[in-house]
């Protein structure tokens, strides 16, 4: 079970759930090369473009090889952190709130209630296009704007949160955001139903209130006819 989903409301169901997209670990990768070569980089262009001596030479290589552990270190810790922020940055959206969660032992939560949220687009360059990924910005309405983490599919996200947001606009009841199936094959269920005990009634009304109508005709002809008969004796 996801942190988002422990921390869900007894009235509000989880929609989506987005992870921070790979680029981040790849950024990471990207600083940790630079930075470790940036000192044996130092050297070949020092020894190319100078040609310096054997002690000047011999003194940048131990630079060189100093740049190249300080590099390794910071590069590291650069690769280690956006690694973090890739496998610990969750993004939720549920029925009522979008909720970010960022990092493992020391936890930060951001939520943002839906009714808040105005509006919301995504923001990608050329590579996120290639990459399919993107930052989703909000246009809140009483705090300030907010931008998410990079997601793999954007589109798909901004899809199903205008559609909360639309659905929220509506109507504030749990079925209507929802959209329920479950809901409708039982109004469904309830109506066929309905009107399965109401035909049998309509049968029987039928077959009560005919007979009823014939044997008042059949009483009104017999009376017509002895009224005749004693009309017909009298003359």
């Amino acid at each position: 079970m996801s942190f988002i989903q422990k921390t869900l409301r007894s009235e509000e169901h989880l929609i989506a759930v987005a992870r921070a997209h790979w680029i981040y670990a790849a950024k990471g990768f990207a600083v940790f090369l630079a930075l470790y070569f940036m000192g044996p980089a130092a050297e070949f262009l020092v020894l190319t473009a100078f040609s310096p001596g054997p002690a000047l030479a011999e003194v940048t290589g131990i630079l060189a090889e100093v740049m190249r552990w300080i590099g390794l270190a910071v590069g590291g810790m650069v690769f280690v952190i956006y690694f973090l922020m890739c496998i610990a940055t969750e993004l939720g959206l549920t029925t009522h709130r979008l909720i970010l969660k960022k990092g493992l032992i020391f936890v930060d939560v951001q939520e943002v209630e839906l009714e808040e949220v105005k509006g919301a687009y995504v923001d990608h360059g050329l590579l996120g296009s290639i990459l399919d990924y993107g930052y989703v910005r909000l246009d809140s309405r009483f705090i300030k704007d907010a931008s998410l983490p990079a997601i793999a599919s954007p589109y798909k996200f901004l899809k199903a949160l205008n559609h909360i947001c639309d659905h929220m606009d509506e109507s504030d009841s749990l079925e209507d955001v929802l959209g329920s199936n479950e809901e409708k094959k039982h109004s469904k269920k309830k109506s066929q139903s309905t009107e399965t005990n109401d035909q049998p009634q309509d049968n029987d009304e039928e077959q009560i209130s005919g007979p009823v109508v014939f044997e008042d005709y059949e009483q009104r002809h017999e009376l017509r006819e002895e009224i005749d008969d004693d009309f017909k004796k009298s003359h």
